[in-house]
């Protein structure tokens, strides 16, 4: 199981290894900036390239254009919150080097081991 938000993949792509495999089941995440792993290979047992299009396209934003109207009137209605601007540690007030993304619910100080949830 991998903790990180999606906002911080950096690449996805599907791949076939293995003798045995059919078809391509295989799907390679890479991690950016500020995430715990690298990188991560995970056997999906179905076509992989539909998962790789489906996260590039939420990573990338461009599922927004699939919403229906109807979905976009209840989003408008409900306050869009931007990210959180907190740069120390509200127990310790060490700095955080850990950039906020999109999708992250708390932040862990490095020092204090403080949960900061926002």
């Amino acid at each position: 199981m991998i903790d990180e938000p999606i906002g911080r993949i950096a690449a996805s792509k599907d791949a076939e290894k293995g003798f045995f495999l059919a078809r391509k089941e295989m799907l390679e995440l890479e991690f950016g900036q500020g995430a715990k792993l690298r990188k991560a290979t995970f056997r999906t047992f179905i076509d992989s390239k539909e998962i790789d299009d489906i996260l590039d396209s939420v990573v990338s934003g461009g599922i927004n254009a699939g919403k229906t109207a109807e979905s976009i009137e209840k989003e408008k209605e409900k306050v869009k919150k931007p990210l959180p601007k907190i740069d120390k540690c509200p127990a310790c007030g060490a700095s955080f080097n850990t950039p906020i993304v999109k999708g992250m619910t708390h932040i862990k100080c490095n020092f204090c081991g403080k949960l900061v949830n926002f």
